[in-house]
């Protein structure tokens, strides 16, 4: 006999929740002649109450904990996936795709976002995958795989209701998001709750008569309501983001609820939905001949190749009443007859105009083209550049350059090569906005990732890097370039960081009002996280939730070394990064990361 196997059905057919039943089984037997009497009195007053599902007063965590749920098993042995027409669509999807049963057995199927045109990506999955389901929510282009079938209604909120409908056959409860930006940002961190539970989510403003059809139909007698939206039946409303992690986590914990302990934490950041708002353009064409200069690396952390004296020269100027800029950079050129040997790349140099190109111009930005993407013949690298409050004219330097440590290659120590054709083509783009994606929307997989890790979220728009406060920094622009951005970006990274350990800290009843200025209490807190580690994973570009920018220790294009693994050391020492508080535990000079960060 397997002694695990047994285990488990024990712990399985004496859950905490079923053990309850039993027992109310027994009791109710024993009431059930007064049930009878009670039957026809509370029938009196049926026609002027209503339906018990329309008014049920506050629901507590008893309600969320004794809620039953019966699906109808029809995600089962297949695939979900959901357009990127809306978020909202990933955020209904995933109770469907991850669930957890009474006993505290999770089910999960994989929840995949699409739009007109999938992705080769996503296909590729589906192929390999190879099972018999795929359910379609919202529009969808060719999965490449046959779709089981599609739910699409006339909006998100008849979809949500269609999704309620088609996979639940009864539940004590459901979610309510209201259809806003405000419900977006609470519905990212609260929708696990919505897995844990087995509830619908439904997407609304309003409980009209539809949805109170849906929910009635469903047996719904409580809803969890996000933010002050109205419910159905009972009322559990959460309103923030901490009142959303306390709630998830004292369910996980509790044994009625998973009987466990959170294992992991989501960063996230729902300003990911709201795009980069262009309002105006202005387009710049340059194509020219460039040689190839011999470039020996120094071996200096931090140093970058200057611009050569002979170096093509060009200019793009930002109109002063101009307060957001983004300038986009499309770079192609065919590397030469050596690129193999040499590592072959062009350097494009971005300097305030005003200066005299061999003077001291503040240098903003510079990229290479180690990296990039092929095109037949040509290598093509796109970069973006944010300048706020940076307006007139720019000069652009670009230069070919060979990189080699050690003695020159080539004989002789010569380089010789034909010169090539480079096309550079630059876009500078009004925004209305500092604050925008590199990666639109992701943020709605939160949720997902989330409940499959039996974890809580951390959602905020206010991590957001170049928010309008940017922490006086007024006129900046990439951190990596711009040492004013760059200590700007530290500070909201140890912003969010320092959130990250409080909330940390108040899993495990250690939070207080000066805890990151408490060095004792910081180190017992990361000793306990040493032993007891959550997986941290950040699901956000570095422009939603932003790197933390280290003194550099390697040769470096640009300023300092970023990283997230800020977020991974409980007591890092913000005046000495990456030091600790404390002595590290694997040698007294170097810093503890107590959390896997992914």
């Amino acid at each position: 006999m397997d002694p695990v196997a047994t285990m488990k059905d024990y712990y399985q057919r004496y859950h905490p929740k079923k053990v309850y039943g039993y027992v109310m089984a027994d009791r109710k037997k024993q009431l059930a002649a007064g049930a009878v009497v009670l039957i026809l009195i509370v029938a009196l007053f049926v026609g002027v109450t209503g339906p018990s599902g329309d008014d049920g007063g506050p629901a507590t965590m008893d309600d969320l904990l004794m809620s039953q749920s019966y699906r109808t098993q029809a995600e089962q042995d297949g695939s979900v996936v959901v357009s990127d027409d809306d978020p909202f669509f990933a955020i209904m999807a995933t109770p469907v795709a991850v669930h957890y049963e009474e006993t505290g057995e999770m089910l999960a199927t994989p929840l995949l976002v699409a739009g007109d045109t999938p992705s080769i990506t996503v296909k590729r999955f589906l192929q390999a995958y190879n099972h018999p389901t795929t359910i379609a929510i919202g529009a969808l282009g060719d999965l490449s795989v046959p779709k089981s079938f599609t739910i699409l209604e006339e909006d998100v909120k008849h979809t949500s209701l269609t999704v309620a409908e088609t996979f639940w056959t009864s539940c004590d409860g459901a979610m309510i998001v209201p259809q806003t930006k405000e419900g977006y940002d609470l519905a990212v961190a609260a929708a696990p709750l919505a897995s844990y539970l087995d509830i619908p989510i439904i997407v609304t403003d309003e409980i009209c008569s539809g949805v109170k059809d849906t929910l009635g139909s469903l047996g719904v007698k409580y809803t969890v309501c996000i933010g002050d939206t109205a419910g159905y039946g009972k009322e559990f409303h959460i309103r923030t983001l901490t009142e959303a992690q306390d709630t998830i986590a004292e369910f996980i914990k509790s044994p009625m609820g998973l009987a466990g302990e959170v294992e992991y934490l989501t960063l996230a950041n729902p300003q990911d939905i709201v795009p980069m708002d262009v309002t105006d353009t202005i387009d710049f064409s340059f194509q020219d001949q460039i040689y190839a200069h011999g470039t020996q690396d120094s071996g200096v952390a931090g140093t970058t190749p200057a611009p050569a004296p002979d170096a093509v020269n060009y200019r793009f100027e930002i109109p002063s009443d101009w307060e957001y800029t983004n300038v986009h950079f499309n770079l192609k050129f065919r590397a030469n007859q050596m690129a193999e040997e040499l590592g072959s790349r062009i350097y494009v140099f971005v300097s305030d105009g005003n200066e005299e190109v061999n003077g001291a111009p503040a240098l903003e930005v510079f990229f290479g083209t180690p990296a990039g993407r092929i095109e037949g013949e040509y290598r093509v690298v796109d970069f973006d550049l944010a300048l706020n409050n940076d307006t007139g004219p720019h000069l652009m330097e670009l230069s070919a350059r060979e990189i080699w440590s050690g003695s020159p290659p080539g004989r002789y120590g010569i380089i010789t090569a034909d010169p090539e054709t480079v096309y550079l083509n630059v876009q500078v783009q009004r925004l209305s906005n500092s604050v925008y994606p590199l990666m639109g929307s992701i943020s709605s997989m939160a949720p997902y990732l989330t409940a499959y890790r039996k974890g809580i979220v951390m959602a905020d728009p206010s991590y957001a890097l170049k928010s309008p406060s940017y922490q006086g920094c007024v006129a900046c622009g990439e951190p990596t370039f711009d040492a004013e951005a760059m200590s700007a970006a530290n500070v909201k990274a140890m912003e969010v960081h320092n959130e990250t350990v409080r909330t940390l800290a108040r899993l495990v009843g250690a939070d207080s009002e000066d805890l990151m200025e408490d060095h004792s209490a910081l180190n017992e807190l990361a000793d306990h996280y040493y032993y007891n580690p959550v997986s941290v994973g950040i699901i956000a570009d570095t422009n939603m939730v932003p790197h933390y920018y280290f003194p550099g220790g390697e040769v470096s294009e640009g300023l300092g070394e970023p990283g997230d693994i800020i977020y991974g050391d409980i007591n890092m020492n913000p005046v000495a990064p990456p030091h600790d508080v404390g002595d590290g535990r694997i040698h007294p000079e170097y810093p503890d990361l107590e959390l896997p960060v992914g």
